[in-house]
């Protein structure tokens, strides 16, 4: 006798989250957030880390900082004077590209910035972020004595000219990890890594902010 189709066990982990329901909830937060709070502020993230982002959002409390998909965030604001959530907050929703995130909050932006300015921590940088400095590896045993055998091969296909030699890594000649003002690689980010040589930085940026008793956006 077939097996009925309607007896079928669904597991809930499986279960796929409604994700209209879920952009519906972020913009209705956002929204509450805006109403509640004098300041709203769009802001750049540079090399974000969730451990300093989540410290940044237990200091602003009562004020939030959202993360969500700028889209989300757009339509949260309003793109006209028709849909805006509050009175003349619409043009903060055209600077919202790029790694943007939004604050609100009854701090003004001097004191919001000195709040993000102490969370500023040197970050390695990522593929295709910027090389700050020129970083050359001389041949020989020293520029890598600090790493175990083990590595060499790792070494080797990041694309360094590395041999074992007697139980340490070697470098065959000099080697250009990368170079200043040059867009980095994926292989070189990860050398620069393992070197433990930090070229970004975690930063916020204050981009503009919308002020609710004025009804005004200013670029900041």
């Amino acid at each position: 006798m077939p097996v009925s189709k309607r007896d079928r066990v669904v597991h809930t982990s499986k279960v796929k989250k409604n994700g209209k329901s879920d952009k519906a909830d972020q913009i209705e937060q956002i929204r509450d957030s805006v109403a509640q709070m004098r300041y709203t502020y769009v802001v750049s993230v540079s090399n974000d880390r969730n451990i300093i982002l989540k410290s940044i959002r237990d200091e602003l409390k009562p004020g939030k900082m959202f993360c969500s998909k700028n889209k989300v965030v757009q339509v949260s604001l309003g793109f006209t004077p028709e849909t805006e959530c509050a009175e003349g907050i619409h043009p903060l929703s055209a600077l919202m590209s790029g790694q943007a995130a939004l604050i609100t909050s009854n701090l003004d932006a001097t004191e919001l910035l000195a709040l993000l300015k102490t969370h500023e921590e040197p970050e390695f940088a990522r593929p295709d972020g910027v090389a700050t400095e020129t970083i050359v590896l001389g041949e020989g045993f020293d520029a890598l004595s600090a790493f175990h055998h083990s590595m060499e091969t790792q070494f080797r296909k990041l694309g360094l000219p590395t041999q074992l030699y007697d139980g340490k890594v070697r470098l065959l000649a000099n080697h250009t990890v990368c170079r200043e003002g040059v867009p980095l690689t994926a292989d070189q980010s990860q050398v620069l890594r393992l070197l433990k040589v930090q070229m970004a930085k975690f930063e916020i940026q204050l981009k503009a902010v919308y002020d609710k008793e004025s009804g005004k956006v200013t670029a900041l």
